[in-house]
């Protein structure tokens, strides 16, 4: 009911900024002459149907949050899966690079220690033949020592040529050989290029994102293939 004119209905609104209140048509036409009045239940038709329309708007906003939503969380789900094939590629490539250098390494390690070995072992029989003829040459001296010391003249005479020409064989026995030691090089460029090349392997976006939601794969890319790794020696050969 009207607060101002008790009996009557509040049947008309003013749609004036001023008021923009509902009231009785008794209160329109005394106060309200000059003002936007219209019915009550048109004016809240109205109304209603604007705020059905904000809620079917906001109805449309919300499943396209929702599909967007959807969207992004699809595309997590193939940013985990390639994340994990990505590991695993990147694990895979870096075990055979690890495997095919270690496998270099015994290689050139065995190279190294067969040249080293045969240049020692040449070394070591001469040394052997150093300390036999040492050997055979103390024996000597202490046999003519004692040839000195306690043969008779007459025996001394027997033996002395014998033990003149055994001193002179033993003189001329060891022929003394010359070596020089081989040095061994290290081809150190293909370790060089190889650790150039595995800082270049890269990953790189094969699409940009786009507002479309499109899901843009990642390829691993290497740049370049490790060098072989290789020994040289100057004069490299078996003594």
């Amino acid at each position: 009911m009207c607060p101002v004119h008790g009996d009557k209905n509040i049947d008309v609104y003013c749609k004036s900024k001023a008021c923009e209140k509902g009231m009785c048509t008794t209160c329109a036409l005394v106060s309200h002459k000059e003002h936007d009045i219209c019915d009550l239940g048109e004016f809240c038709d109205a109304s209603k149907k604007q705020i059905n329309s904000s809620l079917e708007a906001l109805k449309k906003v919300s499943e396209s949050h929702t599909e967007y939503k959807s969207k992004l969380q699809e595309q997590n789900t193939k940013l985990d899966k390639m994340h994990e094939v990505l590991m695993q590629g990147i694990d895979e490539h870096s075990s055979k690079l690890v495997v095919k250098v270690k496998q270099s390494s015994t290689k050139l390690k065995s190279l190294v220690e067969d040249n080293v070995a045969k240049q020692k072992a040449k070394r070591e029989e001469q040394i052997a033949l150093v300390d036999k003829s040492e050997e055979l040459k103390a024996e000597h001296v202490l046999y003519c020592q004692q040839a000195l010391s306690f043969a008779r003249d007459v025996e001394f005479i027997e033996m002395a040529k014998s033990l003149e020409n055994k001193g002179k064989s033993l003189m001329e026995d060891l022929k003394v050989l010359d070596l020089q030691v081989h040095d061994v090089l290290l081809d150190t460029d293909a370790y060089e290029n190889l650790e150039k090349s595995i800082g270049q392997i890269s990953i790189h976006e094969a699409d940009s994102w786009k507002p479309s939601y499109g899901y843009p794969s990642i390829q691993l890319t290497q740049s370049a293939v490790a060098t072989p790794m290789s020994l040289h020696a100057s004069r490299f050969r078996s003594l």
